[in-house]
């Protein structure tokens, strides 16, 4: 399932531990299960020790988003100029699969199934040896990564306005029409429920069924949320989303509204980087004034740490509670006491 969600808790205090020097850019980290750190950058993934050092850099043709582990220590990394690429723990490469118009982001299912959107409006399936399982051809770009529902069925958004349903067999399910393009990524519940950003300003709420259970922003009386910003869910279940005007919103499970969380006051900043919450409830979200800011459950900061660059992807937590983020400056900051 894709919840911006992580076991364990994050770290209580704001101090980066060490940085690494990565190109421009700024992916979203991935976390092995030996401490890893997977950093997607300029044109390369970098595969980068607990400590810090470098183990090695896979050079792409464009820039990486993020990186999908397999439970077998398979990384998986999209390449949106060339390929998706099955890279071995040693960074050589396992298998190649060629690109239809560009790829967005990989995610794996329990039974090793790797699923993946393309620029050029299709949904594959592939086997973990890389052949080709099914294709769902949807109306418009696929840009961010799909969710896996509990029970196997693959959400994704495009930029058609559809949110597709589909089942793991490559039959469709269900869809869903909204008023706007969808770039960023679904949650999926462990109820089955399925919460996404569309660009027309509202943050969906459907059921494993397709119905549209409730609609949250421009349709009310609060602002557009960012359409980079996908949604992340606490343990309780509340839904957290960045927006327009310098605003997190705190929903609950049922669409109302819980808190609002103001960044930084001044002119307008939008709080386009995704959320990430750690096991405790704590909110950890990077803002486009170079912040990044702890939440309690409540609502109240916990913390906040200036950046030397905007960081517009997800954070990751460690298992001994260390984030790690990128940077759009070209930096991989680990952060913790």
């Amino acid at each position: 399932m894709h919840a911006g969600r992580s076991d364990g808790p994050g770290p209580g205090k704001a101090a980066i531990r060490w940085s690494v020097s990565l190109s421009p850019y700024g992916g979203a980290p991935s976390i092995g299960s030996d401490g890893t750190i997977y950093a997607g950058s300029r044109r390369a993934l970098q595969a980068i020790a607990p400590g810090g050092s470098t183990l090695w850099t896979f050079a792409t043709l464009d820039d990486v988003q993020t990186a999908a582990l397999a439970a077998d220590g398979t990384i998986y990394v999209a390449d949106p100029g060339g390929a998706l690429y099955a890279l071995h723990p040693d960074g050589s490469t396992a298998w190649s699969f060629p690109a239809n118009a560009g790829f967005g982001s990989p995610a794996v299912a329990p039974d090793g199934t790797i699923y993946i959107g393309s620029f050029g409006a299709n949904l594959y399936a592939l086997h973990p040896d890389g052949s080709e399982a099914w294709a769902f051809a949807t109306q418009g770009a696929i840009d961010g990564s799909v969710a896996i529902g509990p029970d196997g069925t693959i959400y994704v958004g495009s930029s058609d306005r559809i949110v597709y349903a589909v089942r793991p067999d490559g039959s469709l399910r269900n869809t869903l029409l909204t008023a706007g393009d969808i770039q960023s990524s679904p949650a999926v519940a462990p109820d089955g429920t399925v919460y996404v950003a569309s660009r027309d300003g509202n943050v969906y709420a459907l059921s494993p069924d397709g119905q549209q259970k409730w609609a949250f922003g421009r349709t009310g009386m609060f602002g557009q949320f960012s359409s980079d910003s996908s949604p992340a869910l606490g343990p309780d279940g509340t839904v957290y989303i960045g927006g327009e005007g310098n605003l997190l919103y705190a929903l609950h499970p049922d669409g109302s509204l819980s808190w609002t969380f103001a960044t930084t006051p001044g002119p307008p900043t939008p709080v386009v980087g995704t959320p990430v919450v750690g096991g405790d409830g704590t909110v950890y979200v990077a803002s486009d004034d170079r912040t990044l800011y702890a939440i309690r459950p409540d609502g109240s900061m916990l913390w906040e740490l200036p950046l030397a660059a905007a960081a517009l992807n997800p954070p990751a937590i460690g298992a001994d509670g260390t984030l790690y983020m990128s940077d759009t400056g070209g930096n991989l900051l680990a952060i913790g006491p």
